[in-house]
Order: C-alpha cells, then sequence, then structure tokens
C-alpha cells in the first residue's frame, strides 16, 4: 500500500522540486566575467479573464512551457524570458527581493549559475563549472550575505556543498558527501537544502525516499553538527532546534514502506540534547509540520493505514523539556497541504497540484496544476478571488 498521505506530507516540508536536465556536467570551480544582457520580453500566455478586483502584486519566477526560467507580473502580465537553454536546475530570491540566482546547463554541458537583479533588469553570470560538473539549487541565506549551491561531479561520485559571498564573490567548500543514491535517467542527485532563519546553519537533505539522509552544518565553520536518516524536519526559526521523525523499527512493522514507524524528536543543536516528543509504533507514526514560534512545534500523528485521517499536534519547548502535547485547534493552509486543497475548486485537488508560493502581504498565493509543462495559476485568500490561470509552466516563486 503506498503512504500517499505521508509523501504528501514530506513533499510540503521538503519542497522537493528538482528539474529534469540532460546529462553533461564537471569538476573545477572558477569565478567567470561578468556578462551583462537584457532578457527577451514574450508574452506567449494570456491569462483566463480575471475580475476587476484582480490585483496580485510583485513578480513571480517561474519554468516555463519551454524549460526556461521566465518573470512575470503577479497577475501575468509583462512576461520576460531569462533563459534560453531550456535547462534550469534551480532558482531562488534574495531575501529583499532583488536579486534572482538561478542555474542553468548552457552551452557544451557548461552550468552555471547567475544573479539577475530585477531592478537594473541585468544578468551576471559568476560562477561557472567544467563539462564533468552539474551546479544546481542556488539557495539565499536568510541575511543575504551568502549563496549556498550543489555540485556534483559524475567521475568522483561526490556531491559538495559550496558557499559563494554575495559580499566579496569568493567561494569556499562546505562539505563533500558521498552520492550513494543511483540516478534515475537524466535526472539530478536526490538532494536539496535548507538555511536556518538565523542564517548559521545550512541543512542538506539527500534521499529519494520517505527516509532522508539529513545533515546540519555550521555555515561558519563547515563543522557537521548532525547526521542521520528522518522522516520529514523542521529547523526552529531561531536556529537552535532540528525537530525530526526517526526512523523506528517495531513490532508488528507497520505494512506500508519498509515497515518502520518514527518516532517525533526534538534535537538542540546548540546545547547537546534530545527530546523524544512521541513513539512511534504499529498504529502511528509521527512526522514534524513547521515551528510557530521558536519554542512552539507543531507535528502530525499519521495513522495505520495512511488513509485514516491524520491529527494536529502542538507542543511547547523550553530548556527545562518539553511541555505537554496539546491537539492543534486549527492547522494553516501554510502547513498543511490538504488544508491549502481544500481551498481550491475540486478538479484542482490533484497530486499534481503544488509548488505554493505566497505573496509578502499573505493575501495571495501561486501553484500549478498538472505536468508536462502543467498551468500557473494565481488566487486570493480574502474575498471573492477564484484561482485565475496567468501562465503554462511550473515550480512559481513569489518574490519576497
Amino acid at each position: 500500500m503506498k503512504r500517499w498521505a505521508l509523501t504528501d506530507l514530506v513533499l510540503v516540508v521538503l519542497g522537493i522540486g528538482f528539474v529534469a536536465l540532460l546529462w553533461g556536467c564537471s569538476g573545477g570551480l572558477h569565478v567567470v566575467s561578468t556578462d551583462a544582457f537584457t532578457p527577451t520580453a514574450i508574452a506567449t500566455v494570456a491569462p483566463t479573464k480575471a475580475s476587476e478586483n484582480f490585483s496580485p502584486r510583485g513578480i513571480i519566477a517561474y519554468i516555463g512551457a519551454d524549460g526556461n526560467l521566465w518573470l512575470m507580473d503577479a497577475n501575468g502580465d509583462d512576461k520576460r524570458r531569462l533563459t534560453d537553454s531550456g535547462e534550469v536546475t534551480g532558482k531562488d530570491w534574495s531575501p529583499d527581493g532583488r536579486v534572482l540566482a538561478f542555474a542553468e546547463k548552457s552551452g557544451e554541458n557548461l552550468f552555471q549559475i547567475h544573479l539577475y537583479d530585477v531592478v537594473e533588469a541585468s544578468d551576471r553570470k559568476v560562477l561557472s563549472g567544467n563539462t564533468t560538473e552539474i551546479l544546481w539549487s542556488p539557495k539565499w541565506s536568510p541575511d543575504g550575505r551568502s549563496l549556498a549551491y550543489l555540485s556534483w561531479t559524475e567521475n568522483s561520485d561526490v556531491m559538495k556543498v559550496f558557499l559563494y559571498s554575495a559580499e566579496d564573490g569568493s567561494t569556499r567548500t562546505l562539505e563533500a558527501v558521498p552520492q550513494s543514491y543511483p540516478l534515475r535517467g537524466d535526472s539530478l542527485p536526490p538532494a536539496r537544502m535548507e538555511w536556518a532563519p538565523d542564517s548559521r546553519k545550512l541543512l542538506l537533505d539527500i534521499g529519494c525516499c520517505e527516509v532522508r539522509e539529513v545533515y546540519v552544518l555550521d555555515a561558519s565553520t563547515g563543522k557537521q553538527l548532525y547526521r542521520g536518516p528522518a522522516v520529514g524536519y523542521a529547523l526552529s526559526r531561531n536556529g537552535v532546534c532540528l525537530a525530526m521523525g526517526v526512523p523506528q523499527q517495531v513490532n508488528p512493522p507497520i505494512p506500508a514502506g519498509d515497515g518502520k514507524s518514527s518516532d517525533m524528536v526534538v534535537l538542540d543543536l546548540d546545547h547537546d540534547r534530545t527530546y523524544t516528543i512521541a513513539k512511534g509504533n504499529s498504529k502511528a507514526m509521527y512526522v514534524p509540520v513547521a515551528w510557530i514560534s521558536d519554542s512552539r512545534l507543531l507535528y502530525k500523528e499519521q495513522p495505520e493505514p495512511p488513509e485514516k485521517p491524520p491529527s494536529y499536534w502542538v507542543v511547547e519547548l523550553c530548556k527545562d523539556g518539553a511541555g505537554k502535547p496539546k491537539p492543534a485547534e486549527s492547522v494553516s493552509p501554510r502547513y498543511s497541504r490538504q488544508a491549502m486543497l481544500n481551498l481550491l475548486p475540486s478538479d484542482m485537488r490533484s497530486p499534481d497540484t503544488g509548488c505554493f508560493t505566497w505573496s509578502p502581504d499573505g493575501k495571495w498565493v501561486a501553484f500549478h496544476v498538472g505536468s508536462a509543462p502543467g498551468r500557473i495559476y494565481v488566487f486570493g485568500l480574502e474575498g471573492n478571488h477564484p484561482p485565475v490561470s496567468v501562465a503554462k509552466g511550473h515550480c512559481p516563486a513569489w518574490q519576497p
């Protein structure tokens, strides 16, 4: 029996959305000369007719039907293409919303990382690999000072985490990880990163199944603070605590997956303390959803079989330990994929609906429906604002 409910959760928590690419790649990284270019303004998709009060603001970056990276106004107007290779391997907005970092494969198997300034409408190619190296998944630190990205070289079969300094343009290796997961066709190695909100720690998530290998690194020293398996994870807002669903063998084994359940565990990374919030068993497993504050954790109890509806719990943590978990009174659509789907028309509540991204004012959400390439919609959470189709494509990302 396939664990759709848990997979959906993990997809929400992890946000996994890698773009397929053709094989190429390389070793050796070097800074290349600055190149400026003006993106081509091409409007290819007309949004469906919107009401007069359809007025979302800001810019949305997305992967178009042609595989290229595009920008558009949040209402679907003023579409402009940033790439022409058709092979984008990651994108991320800087915290101030001014610079969009993206990675692409261009030319003869050459992967590059670009910084596109939306104010000046200029693109700088700042980093480039050689012919056996993939560069992907650029990720800005919350303070905007560093850009982390991943590199994988076929010959050495090692994945590396790099940090690029936005202040002085220097680059350093933070971690080298053996790549033990086989690639599927032309897909990217199954890995992604997440920064702690304080910009001091960086989490590396590797895996192609529900149980993932999680590394937590000190961004300044490169020291490995934690490594272990996890079924979902969440970093606290102050970067101190890591909540995880830790796999555990249970008897009798649960029927799905590898037969393991998961405990709800919180690790205090700064003080080397561990709290077990809930013990998994053959009837239920526990997975973190999100930190509501620095000390309040929302987590999910997934019953067995997974077709049964889950329940949500909140627990308060302090230096003296964890309090008694209490049932969550409500769950925000920000934290629950199902709660978000329930806001949409019934024909949009499908497994290929996802990549929910919020406007800075929290009043609008963009998402895609379908695949190859699918369609991007924007809908309002306040008033009568049904979803409006704004583009063909997938993986929208709203400018902060």
